[in-house]
């Protein structure tokens, strides 16, 4: 065999394997859309904005759209694997990538960080545990399934997209005989500021 065969059998090796297939990657997607937060956010959304909060939700969602929509046309122009990284290397050069992948992985660290403090905010209403005590686990939790790979994480996550849906096809199949209840184009004093401050 020839020399330059043997190098890419030895190349092919050390490749990672492919764990997580189409769904895998689509609930991937659907959770991060959609996200734990919007249980532990909406309350104080709703607070700012009252009646008026679908309207928040409309802009949030516009937001979203145009983000999906610039990826889309990124992995279009670059079909290379490193996401939100390879993007930002290409564009500006590798050592603004450097920087930006700091900030995106700090913007993990607080959405986790935010979620576990939420979901322990409202687990200790039904144990007397304390708050610092089953934050501490919950990032342990989601610490340990990512450690033990990323089909393992897959599982998780799945489960948890599809409990999260649940629990808002329940919400909004409660709420549905209140349609026309309440006026949705009631404002507050807080106006537009309080629009955009429930949208972020």
């Amino acid at each position: 065999m020839s020399e330059p065969k043997k190098d890419r059998l030895k190349m092919a090796e050390k490749e990672l394997k492919r764990t997580l297939g189409f769904w895998d990657v689509f609930l991937f997607g659907v959770g991060g859309v959609v996200g734990a937060g919007i249980y532990a956010i909406i309350g104080q959304a709703a607070a700012l904005r009252r009646n008026m909060l679908w309207v928040s939700f409309i802009i949030a969602a516009a937001v979203a759209l145009l983000t999906g929509l610039s990826y889309a046309e990124f992995v279009s122009r670059l079909p290379d694997a490193g996401g939100s990284y390879e993007y930002i290397k290409q564009s500006f050069g590798p050592k603004t990538a450097l920087g930006m992948s700091i900030f995106i992985t700090f913007t993990g660290v607080v959405a986790a960080a935010a979620i576990a403090i939420s979901f322990a905010d409202y687990l200790g209403r039904l144990v007397n545990i304390p708050a610092s005590i089953m934050v501490i686990a919950i990032i342990a939790l989601m610490a340990f399934f990512n450690i033990i790979g990323a089909k393992y994480s897959s599982y998780y996550n799945a489960f948890a997209t599809i409990v999260t849906l649940l629990g808002l096809a329940l919400v909004v199949g409660v709420s549905l005989p209140e349609i026309g209840s309440v006026k949705l184009l009631e404002t507050t004093d807080k106006g537009w500021i309080g629009i955009l401050a429930g949208e972020l």
